[in-house]
Formats: C-alpha cells, structure tokens, sequence
C-alpha cells in the first residue's frame, strides 16, 4: 500500500504539467512550472518534522498519540503559515529579480495559490504520519487512489475553464 501511495504521489505533483502544457500551451507552462518546482522545496520543512515525528508517534499509548499529535500538528500548522506568508511576500520580488518583471507579473496569482497549496499539504503530513504511525497505510494508499479520481477530474475541467489558474487551483 505504501508503494501505492508513493506512486500516485509524484503522479499528482508533476503529471498535471502534460496536461497543462497540452490544454494551455507549452509557451506558458513555464510561468506554472517554475513557481511550482520552487515552492515545492518548501515542503522538506514538514516532511523532515514528519519523518522525525513517526517513530516517536509509534512508540507512545494512545493518550500520549493524540496529545503529540495535536501539539504537532498546531506547531508545524504554525511554522508553515509563517514560512507561507514569507514566500508570499517574497515571491514577486525574488521572481522579478529572478527572471523578470514580466514573468513576475504574469506568474504572482499563480505562486500565491499554489504557496495556499503548499500550507494546505503541510498540514495534511501530519494526520498522513499519524496513521502510518498507527499502522495504517492502507487507509492512506486508499484515500490516494479516491484522490487521485477527484484530482484528475478537476484538473481537466479547472484548466479548460480557467486555464493556467486552474491548474494552481
């Protein structure tokens, strides 16, 4: 199941650049990809948390679990919405610097829904660590392949409607 999960993962991250690319152009896949590639990176920070935070997770009781992994949770919840609000700030800057104002311009609604993105997918590492410590990486495996479904769905109808934005949406 983890091989499952570990699969579908990488899919969703970057299989939507082949259909982006298709639907919109290769001409302006960059002013998606870029930004993506990039604030992508910022998501070591939970998964290096997460990947210490499992073992101690699966050697605590029960009541012990939850206290963990709701102060967990609020910390790297937290820490991320700083990180987040850091890169947003940032994020025209450094890309006008970068690359160029224009690309900047063109990309900054981008980089700000796809860095709410990111936030969103830190939080979620910590309940997805919670249930591998727990044993359970069926549910998770599971709840990929529904994912996935409702992922591929959206895309395709997001990026017709609303193009490169609802690729990052």
């Amino acid at each position: 199941w983890v091989t499952l999960s570990g699969v579908i993962g990488p899919l969703m991250v970057y299989g939507d650049r082949f259909f982006v690319s298709a639907a919109v152009g290769a001409n302006l896949l960059p002013l998606y990809a870029i930004p993506q590639e990039g604030l992508q990176r910022l998501l070591l920070i939970p998964g290096s948390f997460c990947g210490a935070l499992l073992p101690r997770l699966s050697s605590l009781d029960a009541k012990d679990q939850k206290a963990l992994f709701l102060k967990s949770y609020k910390r790297l919840a937290l820490l991320m919405l700083a990180v987040c609000g850091i890169g947003a700030a940032l994020a025209y800057p450094v890309l006008s610097i970068w690359l160029s104002t224009d690309f900047a311009a063109r990309s900054i609604n981008l980089v700000l829904i796809l860095m709410l993105g990111i936030w969103i997918n830190s939080v979620a590492m910590v309940p997805f660590t919670f249930l591998h410590a727990m044993g359970n990486a069926r549910l998770t495996a599971l709840f990929h392949v529904f994912e996935l479904a409702v992922y591929i769905v959206s895309l395709f109808y997001l990026v017709n409607a609303l193009g490169l934005v609802g690729a990052a949406l």
